[in-house]
């Protein structure tokens, strides 16, 4: 059956009534299925009318690849537009010149760490339908942490597990952690950990009308702690969690973001899961083959210098590629790049504009191309 195509399954025996299609038993390897045939139509005549609607998508991270992914499954025409000659945005892998030795290609190198925790959703789905070598998917390339290293300056690292403890040297190491802690006082961990109680314990409503409101360093009471409690619980969890400082990121963010963390390890899906190779390699290079293959189309080395509107919105987009000027124009354009770029390409138009507020969008240090 088509992806989306309604129907209804009839016991055996039954006509269907008039406007209906009876596919054959065997079809269906159950009891007789009909299809209504205004359904089949409807879907083809919304088919074709995607078909002719052009989406551009305005850069080629992971944000603009998952777009063009939703989108050339739905049946739109799409094009991705990147500044960089090559695909990925800071997600891709970057080789360490010089560094292959022997006919081996230069060691791969990565802009941070890749993240992939048991509770994510939409990105472990978007993996299942990348086709990979060997009647595999991208997601058969995650794997799970067995370990989690929490490296600090000029102090020794934490080591701690990753999983539910599975054997003699998970039990040993999780004791040791349990009898040692984490560097901070013991007081300071009851309190942190009545924190998380309190967040547990709290209604739907009250996350997003207070917590949403109040920055994880004020609800943590971290400014009256210690360093040890600032640096491990307050600063760095928001940083490598949620990517954000922890006197503006909100608590309903980070703290549930940390949450949903901690009962990964009381799972089997586990705390995260990690690439069996370089991102390039085994995600981004795969990905865009695919999207290629449905028919997106690739434009790099392509830089967007001007959003062009009118009263009803976005009519054009100039953009520059090989020192040549041009205009990209489409039915729908979506900006998935940086803010502080948008910023750049977008604010002389749309400063006017009260109702986009640009001045109250904060950015900081954490800036993903």
């Amino acid at each position: 059956m088509p992806r989306g195509t309604l129907a209804r399954v009839l016991p055996a025996g039954r006509k269907a009534p008039d406007g209906r299609t009876l596919l054959p038993e065997h079809a269906t390897g159950k009891r007789p299925l009909y299809v209504q045939n205004t359904c089949l139509e409807s879907i083809a005549k919304i088919k074709s009318a995607t078909m002719s609607m052009r989406v551009a998508v305005l850069g080629g991270g992971v944000g603009g690849l998952s777009a063009a992914h939703e989108l050339i499954e739905r049946g739109f025409d799409v094009s991705v537009y990147e500044r960089r000659n090559v695909i990925g945005g800071k997600a891709r892998s970057l080789s360490v010149p010089n560094t292959g030795q022997d006919g081996r290609k230069d060691l791969p190198g990565e802009h941070g760490f890749r993240f992939f925790p048991a509770f994510y959703r939409h990105l472990p789905d978007t993996m299942k339908r990348i086709p990979y070598a060997g009647n595999l998917t991208v997601f058969d390339n995650l794997v799970h942490a067995t370990r989690i290293l929490v490296a600090r300056a000029g102090k020794p690292s934490l080591i701690l597990n990753a999983r539910i403890p599975r054997n003699v040297e998970d039990w040993a190491l999780t004791f040791k952690d349990t009898f040692r802690g984490i560097g901070v006082p013991d007081d300071e961990v009851l309190y942190f950990v009545d924190r998380l109680f309190t967040l547990l314990t709290s209604c739907p409503e009250r996350r997003i009308v207070e917590y949403e409101q109040i920055p994880w360093w004020t609800f943590i009471n971290a400014a009256n702690h210690s360093a040890d409690y600032q640096t491990l619980l307050g600063k760095g969890l928001t940083r490598s969690l949620v990517a954000v400082r922890a006197q503006e990121g909100s608590t309903r963010t980070v703290g549930y973001t940390l949450l949903q963390l901690l009962f990964g390890l009381l799972t089997h899906g586990g705390f995260d899961r990690l690439l069996t190779g370089p991102t390039s390699d085994v995600w981004l290079t795969p990905w865009s083959s695919y999207l290629q293959q449905r028919g997106v189309s690739f434009q790099t080395s392509t830089t967007i210098k001007s959003l062009n509107l009118s009263s009803v919105g976005i009519t054009s987009v100039t953009a520059e590629t090989g020192g040549q000027s041009h205009q990209i124009t489409a039915d729908y354009s979506l900006c998935r790049f940086p803010l502080g770029s948008y910023f750049y390409i977008a604010t002389t138009v749309l400063e006017s504009r009260q109702s986009l507020r640009f001045r109250r969008w904060k950015t900081w240090w954490c800036s993903f191309r």
